[in-house]
């Protein structure tokens, strides 16, 4: 009975609180009034005003007002999440792509590298040619072939950038271009020596590759020196990948060559480097050189009319030159000198007026204003020829003659030596000045015992099967006197060479040899007048 009353009891309970739940919901003034400021505070959020509300429509209310602002909402925040999406994608793939092409396009050399881009280089860096590009043929190519490989690329990638330098300086006198030259100066070296060291053939094709930097044509067309080619030879040289690949020793040895080739007394000292190697490699390949610029200059003059062009020049210098003249200016040094048609002229003043005239590949041609000791410069010795070809030149006079044709002179009361005398032609005579207020006359020859030149005939020494020297019976006996004169009397010798000596007769070979046959004998010098005399310049009239 009493369960029958509790189940009762709780069902009247249940339905009372259902109702007024139910009663409750539709007149919940709380629901209604947060509905009202809701909407007060942010009217865009619920653009429509708020109807009743009640517990039972609360949540449709609730989910009109989400449709109302955060469908926009919520379209804008997934463009702005896909956009971020694809830019941060974007940023991750660029990294990674820089990252690869980090590892990919860097660069290396010597030990160096970097990881991205091209390693940096100096100016004076060869560009990087393909090698063995410059095809040799013959034996001299099987010689090269030979070489150990290291040695041999060298070489060929030299012979490549020489060969994409077609332009490149050469230098007057020499025939074709750059790599022509060096080829040519590789020639000498080979026929020169049967089994030649690597770095002479190297040296031979680089001693001359840093005119490709050391000069420069300027705007009007002229070359201009702008750096030292035996410094740059040995800077390009060693930029090469294929210079590294040989031995250090070779490498020291290989740069010091090239780089004091022609400054050698300013040659620093390396470790592991052999003296005598360094120097025999120096002498082999200047002697390469001499020999193919040699050969290379005989090409520019038989080229040439030289004959014509000397003619040209001379005359032309007859016109620059300072005459000694009535009115000359004081201090003038005066190179010629006039008597109707004879003309006396100073051979060191007119070889340079004349190279100062002569195309400059027949200057160099004919080694310029070079004059070995007691002999005759190259331009000197072409110009007397083709002065006595035309009929010019004066090699007597007064029952004396001049071979070669150089004299003494005597000005008034002056004296000069080394002058070339000539009796020109009616044509040429306008052009000169008024004859010389001075008496001249010749004294004697230059050379009166007639020195060893091209084209000149000279007296040789005997020498024997080996090339020393023979002395002649009178030679002979004055050595044997003069050995027995040192034996038995010491103290009188060294009492002899107390006291001082005469100026003896200087013996000046005109080239060096190993059997020195041909010699010049100059008299002693004399001694020159002080003052100046009646000669307006004033000079040493004794020197020539």
């Amino acid at each position: 009975m009493r369960d029958k009353l509790v189940k009762a009891w709780l069902t009247v309970l249940s339905l009372w609180w259902l109702s007024t739940a139910f009663v409750w919901s539709l007149s919940n003034a709380r629901l209604q009034h947060a509905a009202q400021v809701l909407h007060a505070a942010w009217p865009a959020l619920w653009p429509s005003a708020p109807q009743h509300v009640t517990a039972l429509n609360a949540w449709r209310v609730l989910a009109e007002i989400l449709a109302e602002w955060s469908a926009p909402i919520l379209v804008a925040g997934t463009l702005v999440t896909v956009a971020s999406a694809a830019g941060l994608a974007g940023v991750l793939g660029g990294r990674k792509k820089q990252h690869k092409t980090r590892h990919e396009t860097g660069d290396a050399e010597a030990g160096l590298s970097v990881n991205i881009g091209v390693l940096p280089r100096p100016v004076w860096s060869a560009p990087r040619a393909k090698a063995r590009a410059v095809n040799l043929s013959g034996s001299y190519a099987e010689r090269i072939r030979a070489l150990p490989v290291a040695y041999a690329d060298l070489l060929h990638a030299l012979l490549a950038y020489l060969r994409d330098q077609p332009n490149a300086y050469v230098g007057p006198g020499h025939q074709g271009t750059l790599l022509d030259h060096s080829l040519h100066v590789l020639v000498q070296a080979l026929e020169a020596h049967a089994h030649p060291d690597p770095l002479l053939l190297i040296g031979a094709v680089a001693h001359d590759a840093g005119k490709t930097l050391a000069w420069r044509k300027t705007t009007d067309g002229e070359w201009q020196r702008i750096g030292d080619h035996d410094t740059l030879s040995a800077r390009l040289v060693s930029s090469f990948p294929e210079f590294l690949a040989l031995p250090l020793t070779d490498q020291r040895t290989l740069l010091l060559v090239l780089a004091y080739g022609h400054k050698a007394a300013h040659m620093p000292t390396a470790e592991g480097v052999d003296p005598e190697r360094l120097h025999g490699l120096m002498e082999a390949l200047h002697a390469a050189d001499r020999t193919a610029t040699r050969e290379e200059k005989k090409q520019t003059l038989a080229a040439v009319d030289l004959p014509s062009a000397l003619r040209t020049a001379f005359q032309t210098a007859l016109s620059r030159i300072e005459f000694q003249r009535p009115g000359i200016k004081k201090g003038a040094r005066a190179v010629g000198w006039r008597h109707d048609h004879r003309v006396f002229l100073l051979e060191p003043g007119f070889r340079q007026a004349l190279l100062s005239v002569l195309p400059e590949d027949v200057t160099a041609a004919l080694g310029g204003d070079y004059r070995p000791k007691g002999g005759l410069a190259q331009v000197t010795t072409a110009l007397l020829d083709t002065l006595r070809a035309a009929g010019w030149l004066v090699e007597e006079s007064d029952g004396m003659r001049a071979s070669p044709p150089l004299w003494r002179m005597k000005s008034g009361e002056k004296e000069f030596a080394g002058v070339i005398v000539v009796d020109l032609p009616d044509a040429l005579l306008p052009a000169l000045p008024a004859n010389t207020p001075f008496p001249l006359a010749l004294t004697a020859p230059l050379f009166p015992s007639g020195p060893t030149v091209p084209g000149v005939t000279t007296t040789k020494t005997k020498t024997d099967d080996g090339g020393v020297p023979v002395p002649d019976d009178k030679q002979r006996r004055l050595l044997q006197a003069t050995l027995a004169g040192a034996a038995s009397a010491p103290s009188a010798d060294r009492k002899a060479r107390s006291q001082p000596k005469p100026t003896p007769e200087v013996a000046c070979p005109v080239q060096p040899s190993p059997a020195p046959t041909n010699v010049v004998r100059f008299p002693a010098k004399t001694s020159p007048r002080k003052g100046g005399g009646n000669q307006p310049d004033g000079r040493n009239p004794t020197k020539p």
